[in-house]
């Protein structure tokens, strides 16, 4: 089940930044490229610190609003930056980070609620969280490869974290 699930998110993910990618006459922002990067990371070390500890079992994950309201200002300034642009391409990013946020908001009342997460819903949030930080990063990538003019675009600091979360998860 939790195969096809994954399976699922990744066919889904994949639709979204081809529709993105359709529609990418916005030029490249390297700063929004950083700042996708920086949250990725930082949403990454997070879940993969606490899915860690969650397995150890010693210590219950407790609540952090601080990093919450922290990934929260930086999703929210990335989303101004993205959606800045008039071109129509940018109005296929507001759903995204519609998802982005409202699945970091379940996770966090739940984990306020609870004050503990276990770690197959971490690996399992953390997932769906790339997958999303990934779609946007696809999109930035995009830009950046029509700029270029066909040429082969260098390595952004977005392509080396595009799949961070995922690999993150299995280790």
């Amino acid at each position: 089940m939790r195969f096809m699930r994954g399976r699922l998110v990744r066919v889904l993910a994949c639709l979204n930044a081809l529709q993105l990618v359709a529609c990418a006459t916005v030029s490249y922002d390297p700063i929004a490229d950083q700042q996708l990067t920086s949250v990725t990371q930082e949403v990454a070390e997070q879940f993969t610190t606490w899915t860690s500890q969650a397995r150890t079992g010693k210590n219950p994950v407790a609540y952090d609003a601080k990093f919450y309201d922290k990934v929260e200002a930086d999703i929210l300034t990335l989303q101004i930056r993205m959606e800045a642009s008039q071109d129509p391409a940018t109005a296929r990013l507001i759903p995204i980070f519609g998802s982005l946020n409202d699945q970091l908001d379940r996770v966090r009342a739940l984990h306020r609620k609870q004050n503990d997460l276990d770690a197959p819903f971490l690996t399992a949030e953390l997932d769906l969280l790339c997958v999303q930080l990934a779609t946007l990063t696809t999109f930035e990538l995009s830009l950046k490869g029509a700029e270029s003019s066909g040429a082969t675009s260098a390595k952004t600091s977005s392509t080396a974290t595009a799949t961070l979360g995922h690999k993150a998860s299995k280790d």
